[in-house]
């Protein structure tokens, strides 16, 4: 993707990449190979995440070691072309587009009973929290909803305004470099690299906040149902999180590696550094 400058050149590239986008529209997603068949809706990586972590694939400044997996997922083009028209669907329209989602959600079928707001990408606008998150949590009662984000403030003004909904189990996402914002004592999830950990966790454990590892997968593949329901049912003790990394057991982490390969005519390597989960 190159790196455009202005939002004309942004339209111009979607046009090109995607084709024509339906504007108001909301694309779901079945499920992932981490998080099993748990429905959710995804949004663009870099492009709809907080711009203070570096992720933005379109900006000069992007790292690219700080990718998450969703970025390196963008290789597959279905996939790709999905997260863009939501973004700029939500981007260019987004009362119609929260509208049309959350209709969707009223009628959804969740045999796991559990939805997953952003398994990729980051809240693109607080519209999207005010008029699709919060809402979606009253409407479908019979829900179990996770939400994960670094929009500290906005998350923060959401629970001020509206409180906290019983079925929304929702997590500030650290990041290195960020500071966090968390007047309410939300859970924190937080992301370990043993290559360079992060001394706010020690020190969160040191002020006796009560952390949890998540074991690395919610289930066998992205038909199974969820074994692990951790996530939605925690409501006070923070998360920490080993870096999602593809594996011999990791069929997606495969398929992208052969991928790569056959892209650049040879062998590809694992990209080194920051390889965080997309929380």
């Amino acid at each position: 993707m190159p790196f455009v400058k202005s939002r004309k050149d942004f339209y111009k590239y979607v046009s090109r990449a995607i084709g024509p986008v339906e504007l108001g529209r909301a694309i779901f997603t079945k499920g992932s190979a981490i998080t099993g068949a748990v429905p959710g809706l995804n949004m663009f990586p870099g492009l709809s995440c907080n711009p203070a972590a570096g992720c933005n694939p379109l900006c000069e400044a992007f790292r690219p070691e700080r990718a998450c997996f969703g970025l390196k997922s963008l290789i597959w083009p279905e996939v790709r072309a999905a997260w863009l028209k939501n973004y700029v669907s939500f981007s260019e329209r987004p009362g119609q587009f929260c509208r049309d989602a959350l209709a969707g959600i009223r009628d959804l079928s969740s045999a796991s009973g559990l939805f997953r707001w952003l398994n990729v990408g980051g809240v693109p606008g607080i519209a999207f929290l005010r008029d699709l998150v919060w809402p979606a949590a009253v409407y479908r009662p019979d829900l179990k909803f996770l939400l994960y984000s670094k929009r500290y403030t906005w998350i923060a003004y959401m629970v001020a305004r509206f409180g906290r909904p019983d079925n929304l189990a929702l997590y500030l996402s650290s990041w290195p470099g960020l500071e966090l914002f968390n007047p309410y004592r939300l859970p924190v999830a937080w992301y370990y690299d043993p290559a360079d950990p992060d001394p706010r966790i020690e020190a969160a454990r040191s002020s006796g906040r009560a952390i949890v590892e998540c074991p690395g997968r919610c289930a066998a593949d992205r038909k199974s149902p969820p074994v692990c329901r951790l996530c939605y049912v925690n409501r006070d003790k923070d998360l920490l999180f080993h870096e999602h990394t593809s594996s011999a057991k990791d069929k997606g982490g495969q398929q992208r590696e052969k991928y790569l390969a056959r892209s650049s005519g040879g062998s590809s390597s694992r990209t080194r550094g920051r390889a965080a989960t997309a929380i």
